[in-house]
């Protein structure tokens, strides 16, 4: 199972908060997004989760998100370039071992995880240039050590594994890159050929 990215955004009800800058939100979309997922779950099925499907995929295992990023410029989505940025990729994950310490991805948001799903790991991260180096350092190591389970406005979580499950979320978007590839930006056939592998 693949859930694309797209809006609306995830209604904060699932997540037990009010309205606080989530936009266009739509109870039925959501509805058909998480009957499916829970099939998918209840056959233990494959799922990659792309943006809007990465934000399911945490509420949907007991998440939140963040509704609205400080940061959201640098993460916006702009119809006439591709807005890129650098993510580290956690030791231990899917994503290190597809693209080492470093993943420059395109990106399309305004949210992200807050609050990270008990069950699931944090696979990639961006860092807002005001935190210095020795604390991404820092960060990292807790991610990989799974001590770290909230994101932050000026620390988005931006790639997550479930713990047991062939289950993974991306907050960027491979499929747009394979359609209209970047220089300079990761192998977006790298996340397609690891999913295939958990079938």
């Amino acid at each position: 199972l693949i859930l694309p990215g797209g809006v609306p955004d995830v209604d904060p009800a699932r997540y037990g908060e009010p309205l606080a800058g989530s936009l266009d939100v739509t109870p039925e979309l959501d509805e058909q997004y998480f009957s499916v997922l829970a099939r998918a779950v209840e056959q233990n099925l494959p799922v990659l989760g792309i943006c809007r499907g990465c934000q399911v995929i945490n509420v949907y295992f007991g998440g939140s998100l963040i509704q609205d990023l400080e940061t959201a410029d640098i993460h916006r989505f702009d119809p006439k370039n591709e807005v890129v940025h650098d993510t580290a990729c956690i030791p231990g994950t899917f994503a290190y071992d597809l693209y080492g310490a470093h993943a420059p991805v395109n990106t399309k948001h305004h949210q992200a995880v807050r609050r990270l799903a008990p069950e699931f790991g944090i696979a990639q991260l961006w860092f807002d240039d005001s935190i210095p180096r020795e604390t991404q350092t820092e960060l990292i190591a807790q991610a990989q050590a799974g001590t770290l389970t909230e994101g932050a406005h000026r620390c988005v979580i931006e790639g997550i594994c479930h713990r047991t499950r062939p289950i993974f979320g991306l907050q960027w978007h491979p499929e747009l890159l394979v359609d209209k590839p970047v220089e300079g930006t990761v192998d977006p056939m790298a996340v397609f050929r690891h999913f295939a592998s958990l079938l």
